[in-house]
């Protein structure tokens, strides 16, 4: 992406294991490539095919891990397991189909992971078992 920062505050998000690179304006304004982004707009690159366009997010919510927190909020939950994975320094894998349950809300960074994963099976049944080699198993 050619991102030109124009008296702005943004976030930008670009994992390689994410379909997506997510450039989200909060102020000011931004030109990622010939798109003129305006607060609370997101430039989402899709990293295959290069094929950018602009969507209206909740931009605090994108921004919210700056402050340690993570908002699930219309998430997927596979999307919600790539972002604990990364947090948590954990390779997810899933045994049979990624379950098909919401995550919603906000969660602090400071949850110590067996609390997240007592929530997990408290509120949807989903069960999570870390092995040594920092694999998390979702069944």
């Amino acid at each position: 992406q050619d991102i030109r920062v124009l008296g702005t505050v943004f976030n930008v998000n670009t994992y390689s294991d994410e379909q997506y690179a997510r450039t989200t304006l909060l102020s000011g304004s931004l030109k990622v490539n010939n798109l003129l982004l305006k607060p609370n707009q997101q430039a989402l690159l899709n990293q295959e095919n290069k094929v950018i366009r602009k969507l209206s997010v909740d931009a605090t919510a994108v921004a919210a891990w700056k402050d340690g927190i993570f908002d699930l909020s219309g998430l997927t939950f596979e999307e919600c397991m790539r972002i604990i994975g990364r947090w948590y320094d954990l390779d997810i894998e899933y045994q049979g189909q990624i379950p098909q349950v919401d995550l919603v809300g906000k969660m602090s960074r400071g949850v110590k992971l067996s609390t997240f994963l007592d929530f997990l099976y408290q509120n949807t049944g989903v069960k999570g078992e870390l092995l040594p080699n920092r694999k998390l198993i979702i069944k």
